[in-house]
């Protein structure tokens, strides 16, 4: 997608009377967050993106007239910039976070996540997974809007790189390729038209496995056919919202009151078998690999849900092997590409040594990977893992491509095929384990 004309708003933190956090030896939050402001409207300039500043000099914009500005502008993304320091004065922390409104699954958290991408590329600090957040500058404004803080001000040896260009390029650089890679992704512009039948929605670009249809809230029946979605009329009038994400990964989420009508049937097949996919750790890598395997498996009649939908409801190991229980799915499936006994690329099975079937899920999935993408094997493990002890029948944990800085598993297309090839494995095994082929049974 052409993002030449885009809107971007950016809003350096602070300014004149306010000085944010200020440095052990005086610099100042409110100078550092303007020089990149400048070096970041340059980077996006030069790429053809009109580019507005909620100031331009050392003065005060009140936080309403900073959102006022994206608003009055139709911005297509605003992004406050800033440095955080620490209020018990620990001189030693210094890392990155990212923040967003707290909204749930939304354009904010997807440009929240280009930014932790980029910024552990290119400053290489610890870096927070994006956090929902209530700050003024990202209410009531326009979609989406982030706030980052690139580094600690307050950590002496942090403050000292921060008065050199240098290093103010380096986060400029890390602003400037989230917000490209964001728009890149591209919008899906959908609409929602009556049709005699159905109700059809179309748009660009969309990724066909990422569609969700819901009727006052509830989990609807569609079908997608020629890059449309038919959605039946509800039997009484009710509230259509459909959600999709375009191949690029962006998300779009669009609502509207729909009348009621006959409601003609869908050739929708049984969702059958039931799939738990656990991302983890709670990081947004994780979790759109997982959304993406759920994505492939649902547009093939198979109930995929996740522990854990977005970054608001990440929880813990006992959250999460709770709700598999209450859920009593036929598999689980935990996906990471972080694992730390893992010291070089590829892609990894896991299994519990009391779990037989598991095994065999975590070899198909493992080799299915090696053999249709080329990864390389590093092998069939044990694991003890307290959620995949817990758990009862065929579970098995997948590390398929280990995170690094520029890793393929950061591109959205690698990881849709990543996600197709794991969501057919575990359609196989589910076929192969309740219709044995004549080579599985034992003579």
């Amino acid at each position: 997608m052409s993002i030449e004309g885009k809107i971007v708003v950016l809003d350096p933190g602070h300014g004149g009377a306010s000085k944010g956090a200020v440095g052990p030896t005086g610099l100042e939050e409110k100078t550092v967050n303007l020089h990149v402001a400048l070096l970041v409207k340059s980077k996006l300039e030069s790429r053809g993106i009109k580019v507005i500043l909620t100031r331009d000099g050392d003065y005060d914009v009140p936080l309403d007239r900073r959102v006022a500005i994206a608003k009055q502008v139709n911005a297509d993304i605003f992004v406050s910039i800033h440095h955080n320091a620490n209020a018990e004065r620990d001189p030693t922390i210094n890392r990155t976070e990212i923040y967003y409104p707290w909204e749930g699954e939304t354009p904010s958290e997807d440009l929240a996540t280009h930014l932790y991408l980029a910024f552990r590329r290119h400053i290489g600090l610890e870096t927070l997974p994006p956090l929902p957040s209530t700050y003024r500058v990202m209410r009531e404004n326009v979609e989406p809007a982030v706030l980052g803080e690139a580094s600690y001000i307050s950590n002496p040896e942090n403050e000292h790189k921060l008065k050199r260009k240098e290093y103010l390029e380096c986060e400029a650089s890390a602003y400037a390729e989230a917000i490209i890679n964001y728009l890149a992704a591209g919008k899906a512009n959908l609409q929602i038209t009556p049709q005699a039948k159905y109700i059809e929605v179309t748009g660009d670009d969309i990724d066909p496995v990422t569609i969700e249809v819901f009727i006052d809230g509830k989990p609807y029946s569609y079908r997608y056919c020629n890059g449309r979605i038919l959605v039946p009329y509800p039997q009484r009038r009710a509230n259509l919202t459909v959600k999709v994400r375009t191949k690029g990964g962006n998300i779009e989420v669009k609502s509207c009151d729909v009348p009621a009508g006959k409601p003609y049937p869908l050739d929708i097949k049984p969702c059958y078998p039931n799939v738990m996919i656990d991302p983890l750790p709670a990081d947004p890598l994780n979790l759109r690999l997982a959304r993406y395997i759920k994505g492939c498996l649902r547009t093939t009649g198979v109930a995929a849900e996740l522990t854990w939908s977005s970054m608001l409801d990440a929880q813990t190991d006992t959250y999460r092997v709770d709700k598999i229980f209450r859920s009593s799915p036929h598999i689980v499936v935990m996906v990471s590409h972080y694992e730390p006994t893992l010291v070089e690329d590829g892609v990894a099975g896991f299994y519990y040594y009391l779990n037989e079937d598991g095994k065999q899920l975590a070899k198909l999935l493992k080799d299915s990977l090696v053999n249709e993408l080329n990864m390389n094997d590093l092998g069939l493990h044990e694991c003890s893992k307290y959620p995949i002890i817990q758990m009862f029948g065929p579970r098995a944990y997948i590390v398929p491509g280990v995170w690094h800085p520029y890793s393929k598993v950061e591109d959205t297309s690698y990881q849709r095929q990543i996600a197709s090839i794991i969501a057919n494995g575990i359609r196989k095994f589910w076929s192969d384990l309740v219709e044995p082929t004549h080579d599985n049974i034992d003579s």
